[in-house]
């Protein structure tokens, strides 16, 4: 009888171990491979100079990034947040100003009993080649 006990406490073990990893696997998927056409969709390209430098729109990146999470992780971790810190690329000051070409995404959230989920992400504005950078 005790032997049937400790195979119990071990399936339900490895059973809830499993879920949890599986759980995690799914976050880590949904946010390290998150569609670079999230961000691009959230940088005006209309009516803009050769000489300007392209920038996110903050409203339409937070609005871009709510619904992709909402969509891929409200199933496996329902009280997440997520925070956007837009920074100047040359030294990684507060960009104060509307026109901000790099931005670092943070989520947190609890994802299984008390297991805290943490990552943060970083996405520039790169001219490229063409420009000679």
């Amino acid at each position: 009888m005790i032997v049937m006990f400790f195979v119990f406490i071990f399936i339900t073990f490895f059973f809830s171990s499993f879920t949890i990893s599986l759980k995690l696997q799914t976050i880590n998927r949904a946010i390290i491979y998150m569609p670079k056409e999230v961000f691009e969709m959230a940088i005006p390209v209309v009516n803009i100079d050769e000489s300007e430098w392209l920038y996110f729109d903050k409203s339409r990146l937070d609005e871009n990034i709510a619904n992709y999470l909402e969509e891929k992780l409200t199933v496996v971790m329902p009280d997440y947040t997520y925070t956007l810190y837009y920074y100047n690329q040359e030294d990684e000051s507060i960009c104060v100003n509307d026109k901000c070409n790099a931005v670092e995404v943070t989520i947190n959230g609890h994802y299984a009993f008390n297991f805290l989920y943490t990552r943060s992400i970083k996405y520039e504005i790169h001219r490229g080649s063409q420009y000679g950078q």
